[in-house]
């Protein structure tokens, strides 16, 4: 709930609720002390040792498939072919049938190891056939091959998927820094030695290519591309596209086009790369749509960027309702000055999402842009924040695997 009062204005809490207000004697603004301590989210799931199988079969088959998953240890994650491309991907096994087999291929999910159909003895040769496509290695009739799906299910040693991380960034508000902080976080990926990717998606923005100073560099844009989902060799990709100084791999679009990208081709390169072991950066677009919602659910942390006003807040707090409708795992990086003294902790509870970092401002940034794109200082705001960001999404996707 927001209020204006006389005086400055800070974020003041009762109970549950943030508001805003004078703010208390001897509060100092952001830049003044520290950040507080960084909050977590308090439902995130930690996965146990135990393996995980993707189940999306029809309940006529609920009771085998679940009998089968018990006896070889198994526990049972559930999701429809259109909303699970993280389980697609994380889940240690995948058990599909008749009934959704034909939906996950048209989901444009790629082909992966550790996937099993099962079907009726009356089921036609087009499912398995379907099945193959999508990488499936076997194909059972249950219930008389209960046996061997546990076999099937026990062989499956650990969990195969994709070996890198991916971070999506998006503004809270017009002008929040998140294009900025994108590229910082790939930038700090290369100088770790990883292999790293910033995928561009707002097709609005100035563009990665401007933001790193490397417009003029040969190498497709999105336009030149024509990415099938599970067809995307990431090695190929990165050959194609421009590259920063640092090594950053930068797959973005031409000025001018006004072509938005496509959802099964942004969920392409992410795939491929974040699957080959790149540090995969979406630079997402403030705006609504299949786009943002597709790749918010892809992506193993979503980094909202906010300035610390009263109106920056107030947008933020919208943006964050429409992330979390698609995820959990999100948490807001908070940009200097405060002009009204708002605390990094309280533009965090006024938007309703976990504190990541906050960073001071760097009035050295602008000019750097400006004068041929952006180079990490040792010691700056950015960096700091950048390194963050990325110890961060690594963190959780530890944990979450």
């Amino acid at each position: 709930m927001f209020s204006k009062t006389s005086g400055a204005r800070r974020a003041v809490f009762t109970g549950n609720s943030p508001q805003i207000g004078r703010h208390s004697t001897g509060s100092r603004p952001m830049g003044c002390q520290p950040p507080s301590r960084t909050r977590r989210p308090a439902t995130m799931a930690v996965m146990t040792d135990s393996s995980t199988v993707l189940v999306m079969v029809s309940p006529d088959l609920a009771d085998d498939v679940a009998r089968v998953a018990a006896a070889a240890g198994y526990q049972i994650v559930r999701a429809l072919p259109e909303r699970c491309r993280r389980e697609w991907a994380e889940c240690t096994a995948v058990l599909v049938d008749a009934s959704t087999v034909e939906a996950t291929l048209a989901c444009g999910l790629p082909r992966r190891g550790g996937l099993l159909v099962v079907g009726l003895a009356g089921d036609g040769p087009q499912m398995w056939r379907t099945a193959l496509t999508l990488g499936a290695g076997d194909g059972f009739v249950l219930p008389d091959d209960e046996h061997a799906v546990v076999q099937a299910l026990s062989r499956i040693a650990k969990p195969i998927g994709p070996s890198g991380v991916a971070i999506a960034l998006i503004p809270g508000h017009g002008g929040a820094g998140a294009s900025t902080l994108a590229a910082g976080v790939g930038l700090v990926a290369c100088e770790r030695g990883l292999s790293g990717i910033i995928v561009d998606l707002d097709d609005l923005g100035g563009g990665q290519d401007l933001l790193l100073g490397v417009e003029d560099q040969p190498g497709l844009r999105w336009q030149e591309l024509t990415l099938e989902s599970g067809q995307v060799v990431a090695a190929s990709l990165h050959t194609a596209l421009p590259h920063s100084r640092g090594g950053l791999a930068i797959l973005t679009g031409r000025r001018g086009s006004g072509t938005p990208v496509r959802p099964e081709a942004a969920l392409a390169a992410i795939d491929a790369a974040r699957g080959s072991g790149d540090v995969v950066v979406a630079d997402l677009p403030r705006r609504e749509g299949e786009l943002v919602d597709a790749v918010v659910e892809a992506a193993d942390l979503v980094v909202l960027v906010t300035a610390a006003t009263i109106r920056a807040c107030a947008a933020g707090r919208e943006m964050a309702a429409r992330v979390r409708a698609r995820t959990g795992r999100v948490e807001v990086v908070v940009r200097g000055p405060a002009p009204g003294g708002l605390r990094p902790v309280e533009v965090a509870d006024v938007i309703g999402v976990p504190l990541l970092t906050a960073t001071r401002p760097d009035v050295r940034l602008e000019r750097q842009l400006e004068s041929g794109g952006l180079a990490l200082a040792r010691r700056s705001p950015l960096r700091r924040s950048a390194t963050t960001v990325l110890d961060r999404a690594v963190e959780l996707r530890r944990v979450l695997r």
